[in-house]
């Protein structure tokens, strides 16, 4: 079987890094994979040696010449699958299809907010050329439910981490490296996440939290790793709620794990998600976790089991979480624990790629 997996995006984010999961367990499987990127990005780069790689200019989704390259190739190489993994890459599909049919179409969806209702959305996602959609989430296949996708062309497969990359004996250099770094009492709870400052990730909520804790008078300091168009109102919020001795900004880093093993609770404050693959980094770091209950995200924090949950937008309710973690150690342990069990179960590489690979041998025998 030959499959090409089509990732539109520039930069590397959650998708990215399940497709090189995905491309790291299908080695073993009698799958031959391809990958079309676009030139200079980090996929190109992080991906090489996973799979066969095409480099096309890819212009958004409704690119005719991007897709007609594609198609020919699809042609030449006897692609039998198409995996798009990105929103363009999905329109891309639809196109390659319209210049060679036989290939079919498998498309990923990894948000939790319905499409747009233009007839153009209707057209690309209810069209009978895509087999089948994997959501992330089993929020994300209710959405696509509603939206008038037939229940039998949608699969769950729930998204993975790597969790041998914690090693719970070097928490506590790592979190006395950052205390040093910043000047932080090393006593305080150590609050953070690390994820892109953008409206969905609702950093804006954390903040408003943070300020009810100082005025309560927790011991506490909250790190957010990442950049993003929202950086700078961000930091104008935190400076008008006197809030710089008490939130840093970290900026982009590439070390993510040692900085979530430097934490005590993972905060996620999230508007919108379709699972939250840092809630599954979280856990397996170490961290209680206090995030919103949106999106998938109550697939992975089951409230007062694995995690504690809030309302979308109620910083009251998040400090109020946060305030509860950062007075009960015990309580962070036990929600960890429970946690760590459960990704385990769940959130597993091996059926994140075996139930990719199963939804691909169910498409292929149709091609027989």
């Amino acid at each position: 079987m030959r499959i090409l997996h089509i990732d539109t995006e520039m930069t590397w984010r959650g998708g990215e890094n399940q497709l090189r999961l995905l491309l790291e367990g299908l080695a073993t499987s009698d799958i031959e994979n391809f990958v079309a990127l676009r030139p200079g990005s980090l996929a190109a780069d992080r991906l090489k040696g996973l799979a066969q790689q095409v480099l096309v200019p890819m212009r958004g989704g409704f690119d005719p010449i991007a897709a007609w390259r594609l198609a020919d190739y699809c042609r030449l190489h006897k692609i039998d699958i198409i995996d798009a993994h990105t929103a363009n890459a999905h329109m891309l599909g639809l196109l390659i299809r319209r210049f060679y049919a036989r290939p079919r179409l498998v498309v990923h969806r990894r948000v939790d907010y319905a499409p747009h209702g233009g007839w153009l959305n209707q057209r690309k996602y209810l069209s009978p050329k895509v087999d089948r959609y994997v959501a992330i989430s089993h929020a994300i296949a209710g959405v696509l439910t509603t939206y008038g996708v037939p229940s039998a062309r949608i699969s769950v497969v729930r998204s993975a981490i790597k969790t041998n990359g914690y090693d719970d004996s070097r928490r506590a250099d790592a979190r006395a490296e950052l205390a040093r770094n910043f000047g932080i009492d090393p006593a305080a709870a150590f609050i953070g996440n690390a994820s892109a400052l953008t409206h969905q990730k609702g950093y804006e909520v954390l903040i408003n939290a943070a300020a009810i804790l100082k005025r309560q008078g927790e011991n506490f300091h909250i790190f957010i790793a990442g950049d993003g168009p929202l950086q700078l109102s961000l930091e104008q919020q935190r400076q008008a709620l006197g809030l710089e001795h008490h939130v840093t900004f970290l900026g982009f880093i590439k070390e993510v794990p040692t900085f979530l093993s430097a934490l005590d609770i993972l905060a996620v404050s999230s508007h919108f998600e379709g699972l939250g693959t840092i809630l599954l980094d979280g856990l397996a770091a170490g961290l209680a976790v206090a995030a919103t209950a949106v999106g998938g995200i109550p697939e992975v924090i089951q409230a007062d089991r694995t995690g504690l949950l809030s309302a979308d937008g109620d910083a009251d309710g998040l400090a109020l979480n946060l305030t509860r973690l950062i007075r009960d150690p015990a309580l962070r342990q036990m929600l960890n624990a429970a946690g760590r069990s459960h990704i385990a179960e769940e959130f597993s590489i091996g059926s994140m790629v075996g139930g990719n690979l199963e939804i691909y041998q169910e498409i292929a025998r149709s091609l027989s």
